[in-house]
């Protein structure tokens, strides 16, 4: 980052609401953080393109170009970067598109100022953690080849498909300890920081895309009903559970 960056790192936020882009920004530079607004997706790309930020949050509602375009587009840019969706709206609809676009996480606007600062926080001190844990490159997950630096996944047909970085992450910590079935929250945890408790709704929907980017292999991701999710290599398709 440049010299401009703060001591916890540098924000692009992104919404279409002065009010609330002089609050939100005001609450983050009294955490640490240096934060640039937007008042549009397009502007919100040309911005990252400038000075790659440390994790950019987008309203979803936005003219000129959506959150959801701009969320691709930054993706396109910088497969690690933390990019949040920022809205008052968190519809199955909205979670479905956000992360089929490479979202990382939802902040609904509602939420009291100590956790929207504590999700920010969280989700760029783990992107600073992935970028110095010198992660292997590639990783071969049943039959799937895995880039976890570029969030690319290359299924055993041959079929390739970028990840999110939540489905990076939820994959590395299932595929890390094979058959040990994971929380809730503890996917969470890793997800998004501790103390978090997200919505099984979006979980399974996490674990549904995961699926169908592995292919054939997507079949090692188990749904365990009561427990959680487990990693099982040789779990063929018609074993694995679709909850």
């Amino acid at each position: 980052m440049d010299d401009a960056a703060g001591p916890r790192g540098a924000v692009l936020l992104a919404d279409d609401e002065p009010a609330i882009r002089k609050g939100f920004a005001r609450m983050l530079e009294a955490e640490g953080f240096s934060v640039e607004t937007v008042r549009d997706g397009a502007a919100a790309v040309e911005a990252f393109k400038a000075r790659r930020h440390d994790l950019v949050l987008l309203d979803v509602m936005m003219p000129v170009v959506n959150g959801y375009v701009a969320c691709e587009k930054i993706r396109a840019l910088d497969a690690g970067v933390p990019v949040l969706f920022f809205t008052a709206s968190e519809s199955e609809a909205a979670l479905v598109r956000g992360f089929g676009c490479g979202a990382d996480d939802f902040i609904d606007k509602a939420r009291s100022p100590a956790e929207f600062v504590a999700r920010i926080s969280a989700a760029v001190s783990r992107a600073r953690a992935r970028a110095a844990s010198g992660t292997p490159r590639s990783v071969a997950v049943a039959g799937a080849s895995v880039d976890f630096l570029r969030l690319e996944v290359v299924a055993p047909d041959g079929a390739s498909a970028r990840l999110s970085r939540s489905e990076a992450d939820m994959l590395r910590l299932l595929c890390g300890e094979p058959g040990r079935v994971f929380s809730a929250d503890e996917i969470f945890a890793c997800l998004r920081g501790a103390g978090y408790f997200g919505e099984p709704s979006a979980l399974r929907m996490l674990a549904c895309r995961l699926r169908d980017k592995l292919g054939a292999a997507g079949a090692a991701i188990v749904s365990v009903r009561g427990a959680g999710y487990k990693f099982a290599p040789d779990a063929v398709a018609g074993e694995a559970s679709r909850a």
